[in-house]
């Protein structure tokens, strides 16, 4: 918008405006006086092209961006943090250990959350990203655990994601605005649903059961089928019994 603002272009407009019965080659005064007005305006033009590109969803980055989607509702997804399937011995024997106990693998620490069967778990990573999806195998005992001789990590149940890149809440916001999601219509189960930790795509199928039943079909946020526990996720979060955002039956 302001190309045209140069240092040259200011100075020789100021200068064109001085008249010509006065000194205003390079090295005069009225060149000195101006020459660095010329400089400061041009400096301020660059700043006010980048002011207004954060003004527009297509030019805005980092907050800025955020501020016009919040606008819209619509919020930067921040980094997740990977839920894991352990497995636990005692020997062969598989064995029951403490909620709370911690493990490590390569530096990545996760927290045992969950039970799932005699010696599974799932556990947490406590760092957020995608990190937390890439290590497989031994852990070692951060915390001691009486007995144990083994620890597994093994699945992935919901994987972690790494904070929403501007060019990844550019194209959701797009999405949102292009398809207008108003009390439960496609859009709006898609919009709400895809809003889920662990979530990376969403097909609805709307009265799949006759009329008042909608059928997600979802996909994790590394785009593989979704696990038990992210799909229980997903049903606690929506709501079976119409006790969350969306009525809808498993």
């Amino acid at each position: 918008m302001f190309e045209e603002k140069t240092y040259n272009s200011i100075l020789n407009t100021a200068l064109s405006r001085v008249p010509n019965d006065i000194d205003k080659r390079e090295g005069s005064v009225i060149y000195i006086a101006i020459a660095p007005m010329a400089f400061e305006l041009s400096e301020l033009y660059i700043k006010l092209e980048q002011f207004l590109n954060l003004l527009f969803p297509d030019t805005a980055t980092g907050e800025y961006l955020n501020k016009i989607t919040q606008e819209f509702g619509i919020e930067r997804n921040e980094a997740t943090y990977s839920v894991r399937k352990a497995t636990f011995y005692k020997g062969e024997t598989l064995l029951d250990v403490p909620l709370g106990s911690r493990l490590g693998i390569d530096s990545i620490i996760y927290e045992v959350i969950n039970k799932l069967d005699t010696g599974v778990y799932e556990v947490k990573c406590e760092t957020a990203g995608t990190i937390g999806n890439t290590k497989f195998g031994n852990m070692l005992t951060i915390d001691y655990i009486p007995d144990l001789t083994k620890a597994i990590l093994s699945d992935i149940l919901v994987p972690g994601q790494n904070a929403e890149t501007d060019e990844e809440l550019r194209n959701r916001f797009y999405e949102a605005v292009s398809s207008v999601a108003f009390g439960g219509n496609i859009a709006d189960y898609k919009e709400k649903t895809k809003a889920i930790e662990g979530v990376g795509a969403v097909k609805v199928i709307p009265t799949w059961n006759g009329g008042g039943t909608v059928k997600l079909i979802l996909l994790d946020s590394t785009l593989n089928v979704a696990s038990e526990t992210l799909i229980r996720l997903v049903n606690d979060a929506v709501g079976s019994d119409g006790s969350g955002i969306a009525p809808i039956r498993s």
